[in-house]
């Protein structure tokens, strides 16, 4: 018995001496390749982050993996071993983490007789590398034809997940010129249009889940440039870990826009509130990850997770409700989900690492904002033609409104011209009336003839007016040329003298309270010539009136004896005259007796 055991023993070293010297055969660098990044190394984990270079020297590093490694939340330091056997011609080389987030990446290696050390993390100013790239990389000098090997100590508060690779120096640069942070450039390029069109669309139809948008694609932004390792380069890396609040937030706007947009207030009020309340989760926990990252960055994980698994949910119960439009929303926060998935259980160690796990959920985001930006685009289309239409039903409803107020004011203004005419015909039919009664009183025995005409002639100037009024088209505004003439002819045929009459009187319109002060006045100024010039042989009388500008200008000129108006203070026809010139805007009159009688009156109409 006690021979097997021995015999086992002995077995078990073998095999163990064999499985180490087999994988743990030195990366044979030769001139056929300028990049190597599919080779096996050894791993090591110091739980308690104790061992000393020398101490892991000696530890046997039993256990293997590829370069690309996924080995989830561990405790401690983790260390990897590297034996690189140079057989090309080349000594430069640089080998990379393709990562950027360790506090502790230092490298180390035995040379004549003593351990040299590169010291790098995620904190080191991009001026103090040797390598100028947010990625940890360093730079390696290895003799042709040697072999080294070289110890990687690794330590920070995330996930050990990574890609070590080993460039020959030239190529390292060349292909980091081609790809380097390309695929995250692009991607904050888009979520910046993103953030500048919403921002837009709302202050366009102010509506709140544009606004969420734009705050979920501003914290969208803020996260990718932290996971990026861009602020590398203008050494704000010290912000990092405060920076992971924008995970919490953008969350939380992802939460407020679906609601919004699943319309949970009205559609499924307890989705609603259930939403509300892990949103109110996501602002305190991204306050909170300012004073310790841990353990708040993987609630913010785990919380992340639920309120994916809660959208798909209600989305779906809702698209089977007939909300059809969720369709386009399911297909892309399905996409991201999944991608979050394979990049959760890569980081956890459950999938190996590679390009699909490592950076597909970030493309997920990009398809996902893309895609909501579209709907939103959608919904701002679809608003604006509603807008017009309601517009165009508002603009159809009020001119037929007006159509019908135009008829019913067109059907009064009707009415109110019959009226008027009407007033009018029975205001001339009372003016004819009271000449009629003139005309007997003036037959009576001991009448005074010459004052019933001068009283019958004033009358029949305003009887004119109405009469002028009643037979118009034209309610509002008179013309003058023919009015004036008619009042001229009325007060010639009441007298019987030999009178040549010379009227050059210009086609206008004026007001009716303004004809009627100029009926009186005219009547009473050609009466007065009259008047004073029965025995005037040859007598003459030229009237004209003439418009300058907004001036109206009227003469009224005999070739009489004249008189003096200082005499005739008592005339009643000289007091109508002033007290109706009055009556006239920015009238004035004036008398003149060169060679007759001269009557010039001006004012504004």
């Amino acid at each position: 018995m006690k021979i097997v055991m021995q015999s086992i023993k002995l077995f078990a070293v073998i095999v163990l001496f064999w499985t180490q010297h087999l994988f743990a055969q030195p990366l044979d660098v030769t001139n056929d390749q300028s990049l190597y990044d599919n080779f096996t190394l050894g791993y090591l984990l110091d739980a308690n982050s104790s061992l000393t270079i020398d101490e892991v020297a000696r530890t046997p590093f039993a256990k293997r993996h590829t370069n690309r490694f996924a080995l989830g939340y561990q405790k401690g330091t983790l260390w990897f071993e590297l034996s690189i056997h140079n057989q090309s011609a080349f000594e430069e080389f640089i080998l990379t983490l393709n990562e950027h987030f360790y506090e502790k990446a230092n490298l180390y290696y035995h040379e004549k007789g003593e351990w040299h050390q590169k010291h790098l993390g995620f904190f080191t100013p991009i001026a103090a590398r040797e390598i100028k790239n947010s990625n940890l990389s360093f730079a390696l000098t290895q003799p042709k034809g040697t072999t080294r090997t070289y110890y990687l100590e690794l330590q920070g508060k995330y996930a050990y997940f990574g890609d070590i690779a080993l460039y020959e120096k030239s190529y390292f640069y060349y292909d980091k010129h081609l790809d380097s942070h390309a695929f995250f450039i692009f991607m904050l390029g888009i979520l910046t249009l993103i953030v500048l069109s919403n921002l837009f669309l709302y202050l366009q139809i102010r509506e709140k889940i544009y606004l969420y948008y734009v705050g979920y694609s501003f914290f969208n932004f803020l996260y990718l440039l932290n996971i990026s390792g861009l602020l590398v380069y203008v050494n704000l890396q010290t912000y990092t870990y405060s920076l992971q609040l924008s995970a919490a937030y953008m969350v939380a706007f992802l939460i407020l826009f679906s609601r919004e947009y699943l319309q949970t207030r009205t559609s499924f009020k307890l989705a609603h509130t259930l939403l509300g309340g892990i949103v109110y989760a996501f602002l305190v926990v991204g306050i909170l990850v300012l004073f310790s990252y841990t353990p708040w960055n993987k609630i913010i994980n785990n919380l992340s997770g639920l309120a994916n698994v809660l959208l798909i949910i209600i989305s779906l119960v809702l698209y089977r409700k007939g909300h059809i439009q969720t369709k386009y929303y399911i297909a892309s926060i399905v996409v991201f989900f999944a991608f979050v998935v394979l990049f959760t259980a890569m980081v956890t160690g459950l999938l190996p690492y590679n390009n699909v796990t490592r950076y597909g959920f970030i493309a997920g985001l990009g398809v996902e904002a893309v895609v909501f930006l579209l709907i939103l685009a959608n919904r701002y289309n679809r608003i604006k033609k509603e807008h017009e239409s309601y517009l165009e039903a508002q603009i159809a409803a009020r001119t037929h409104d007006l159509q019908e107020v135009n008829t019913r004011l067109a059907t009064l203004v009707e009415e109110r011209e019959l009226l008027l005419r009407e007033v009018y015909h029975r205001v001339k039919n009372n003016f004819h009336m009271i000449l009629g009664m003139f005309w007997f009183e003036s037959k009576k025995e001991h009448a005074n003839q010459a004052q019933f005409n001068e009283l019958t002639n004033r009358i029949k100037a305003m009887s004119m007016i109405h009469e002028h009024l009643y037979t118009s088209l034209d309610l509002t505004s008179i013309s003058l040329k023919s009015y004036l003439e008619k009042i001229i002819h009325n007060i010639i045929s009441g007298y019987k003298i030999s009178i040549a009459i010379h009227s050059h009187i210009e086609e206008h319109t004026i007001d009716f309270d303004h004809a009627v002060s100029l009926g009186i006045i005219l009547n009473e100024i050609i009466t007065n010539a009259l008047k004073h010039n029965q025995l005037t042989p040859h007598f003459a009388l030229d009237i004209e009136m003439t418009q300058k500008k907004e001036r109206f200008f009227i003469t009224v000129k005999d070739n009489g004896a004249g008189f003096d108006p200082t005499q005739n203070t008592q005339s009643l026809g000289l007091a109508l005259v002033e007290q109706f010139c009055k009556k006239l805007h920015n009238s004035h009159y004036t008398f003149s007796f060169d060679r007759g009688t001269t009557f010039l009156l001006e004012f504004t109409a």
